[in-house]
């Protein structure tokens, strides 16, 4: 992942994608398919995601078409671009402060402002020319779809599917999103599965299992009464024969997850293919591999990611953390937009960064990270140990399930002090037990009988083989929410426990007169 620049399509295609063409065809016996990607949302941190699963099958041989907003500029064979730029949301203004991030406390917050955003996303991407002759050409110009199922409005994209007659694959570049898992039909327990924008652990205690409960439960009458009536306005103005109560379903969705961070029962078509965008590391530039090389007790990397500024370079945080790596031995580099002015000597600022060379490096000790996937996984499958310094969405999540499983420790970004840095630096420096979780947690995810870019081609194409493959599909995906809550049967029982309990009472009313 890179961290700072904008980046373009064409940077996420390795060389290593002539393996996929050698073994795929093991996998595939059909001909080869045309696939539709959308990916209409200017979120770079999901970039190498979604990228990633085109790369994997157009190395497998199929045609891919893909909508994205992010610059095109190489030819590939196999491949057409269609441009999802918006013209009203420049790039500049997808990078957001950290101050303003901190802003959002709750997920209230973040789920109004991701529909907000993702209702115009959804609006402008059916309106391309591109997509309009899509949708109105009669000749199957597709096998299948494969779309981004990211912020609240999700389901704007599934009518595509529908008018064309082909199978709809959703992709998650988060781990858990409880709507997108919902219209999978795949079982969503507030007991044992953390809400995606909570920041409880995956083993909870009665307190905390009641909070999400209660989370869940406000998070489905939030999507009921705001986000689904939004829908179906969409719905209205772009498909009025289509009725959105009625919707089709993904038959598979493909998860940015894997099972090591939170254990549970999943559906037969939701796929975990975390880790996908992982490719091999390259040589560093030659000014950070000195700087790396020279090192001699280890080297610190400091980012908050792709979409979040790091603090202003006046701020009593860039203070903060400047004091702290004047005090320890260990060399820093630290990704800010900003220059920043009396930095100690063993620290180096670029606005731009190659992240996951830099964690492959040997001398990279720990990573201070704000717990976005892409760099979760590129710290895992190197054994990195992680400081977290989780700001908003799915970070908090991330922060407490990793938290959990011992191979970091988090920060407070709203209430940062020296003490707090400096203790939970030297902590997981200096006490290995952190490095030794890491790695046992990256051998974990190195072993599996398939990688991430098999995964997707094998069961991208079985689903096109199986033209939808609904056998998959669980019957919880058909039923209303107070069918899979089972509230019929509760009022049942309650009936039948207030006609006994009356039936009781009279009893002994009767026994107590004679």
């Amino acid at each position: 992942m890179l961290a700072g620049a904008r980046p373009t399509f064409q940077q996420y295609f390795p060389k290593f994608q002539i393996l996929l063409v050698i073994w795929s065809p093991l996998l595939w016996t059909g001909n080869a398919a045309n696939i539709l990607i959308l990916f209409p949302y200017f979120v770079r941190s999901h970039l190498a995601f979604h990228t990633a699963i085109a790369r994997s099958l157009q190395a497998a041989g199929h045609h891919i078409t893909v909508v994205h907003p992010f610059s095109q500029d190489a030819v590939h064979q196999n491949f057409t671009f269609i441009d999802a730029t918006r013209p009203d949301k420049p790039e500049e203004s997808n990078f957001v402060p950290v101050n303003e991030v901190l802003q959002i406390t709750n997920s209230v917050k973040m789920i109004i402002m991701l529909t907000k955003d993702t209702e115009i996303d959804c609006h402008q991407t059916i309106r391309i020319k591109e997509i309009q002759q899509i949708l109105q050409s009669k000749e199957k110009q597709f096998d299948v779809i494969i779309a981004d199922l990211v912020g609240s409005m999700f389901e704007c994209f599934l009518p595509i599917a529908e008018i064309l007659q082909i199978p709809f694959i959703g992709t998650v570049g988060a781990r858990s999103w409880r709507n997108n898992e919902q219209i999978m039909g795949n079982p969503y327990n507030p007991a044992i599965v953390p809400m995606e924008m909570s920041s409880m652990p995956p083993k909870m205690n009665f307190i905390q299992r009641s909070k999400n409960a209660w989370i869940c439960i406000f998070d489905i009458l939030l999507h009921s009464l705001f986000v689904y009536p939004k829908v179906e306005a969409f719905y209205e103005k772009h498909f009025p024969d289509l009725s959105f109560r009625r919707r089709i379903k993904p038959a598979l969705l493909l998860v940015n997850d894997h099972p090591v961070f939170v254990p549970r029962p999943v559906a037969p078509n939701v796929v975990y293919i975390g880790g996908i965008h992982l490719t091999p590391a390259k040589p560093l530039p030659k000014n950070l591999q000195e700087f790396m090389d020279d090192a001699d007790h280890g080297v610190i990397l400091f980012t908050l990611g792709s979409l979040v500024k790091m603090f202003p370079k006046n701020s009593k945080e860039v203070h903060i953390f400047k004091t702290v790596f004047a005090q320890i031995p260990q060399r820093v580099i630290w990704k800010s937009e900003e220059e920043i002015e009396d930095l100690p000597s063993n620290v180096l600022v670029s606005k731009w960064l190659p992240q996951r060379d830099i964690l492959a490096h040997k001398n990279l000790i720990t990573f201070i990270s704000h717990c976005g996937l892409s760099g979760i996984y590129e710290a895992v499958f190197e054994g990195k140990p992680l400081i977290m310094l989780p700001t908003c969405f799915d970070q908090m999540s991330n922060a407490a399930v990793l938290a959990n499983l011992g191979v970091g420790l988090v920060l407070d970004a709203r209430e940062i002090t020296a003490n707090g840095v400096l203790d939970a630096l030297n902590s997981v420096i200096n006490d290995s037990t952190y490095r030794k979780r890491m790695q046992t947690i990256s051998n974990i995810i190195k072993n599996a009988p398939m990688t991430p870019q098999e995964s997707v081609v094998y069961w991208t194409e079985y689903i096109i083989r199986h033209k939808g493959a609904e056998h998959l599909r669980t019957s919880e995906a058909d039923m209303a929410i107070h069918q899979d809550l089972l509230f019929y049967l509760l009022i049942f029982l309650f009936a039948i426990l207030l006609f006994f309990s009356l039936l009781v009472n009279r009893i002994l009313k009767k026994v107590y007169l004679h």
